[in-house]
């Protein structure tokens, strides 16, 4: 099962529907419900994934993760290494993580914020 954060985002959307077209199993996430109107998902799970217990939940129903970071959150970085840290805690087959093209431009906070996540 594959699980896709902010998947009611512009770029989640379009992941979401590349994989369940792709005949995968797709869990859907997002604060957004609009999540819940998804086609193809075999489930949805609405709430915010700066919360430690809801990450936890998401890691557990999955076994593989594309991690879309919430927009501008200030939080970004630590949210980020959690999904990390949870996803080779729990041996997950693969982590997929949606960034930026340049994360170095520090100009940009946003970049910023994936810069770190990728950074070891």
């Amino acid at each position: 099962m594959i699980l896709v954060t902010s998947a009611a985002g512009h770029t989640g959307s379009f992941i979401v529907q590349g994989l369940v077209n792709a005949g995968l199993d797709v869990i859907a996430t997002d604060v957004n419900p609009a999540v819940k109107k998804l086609p193809g998902i075999k489930e949805n799970l609405v709430g915010d994934i700066t919360q430690l217990n809801f990450q936890k939940e998401l890691v557990a129903a999955a076994d593989q993760i594309v991690y879309i970071p919430p927009l501008f959150s200030p939080e970004e970085p630590e949210i980020g290494r959690s999904f990390i840290n949870l996803s080779v805690e729990n041996h997950l087959k693969q982590f997929i993580f949606v960034s930026v093209t340049h994360p170095i431009l520090s100009s940009l906070i946003q970049h910023t914020a994936k810069r770190i996540v990728e950074e070891p």
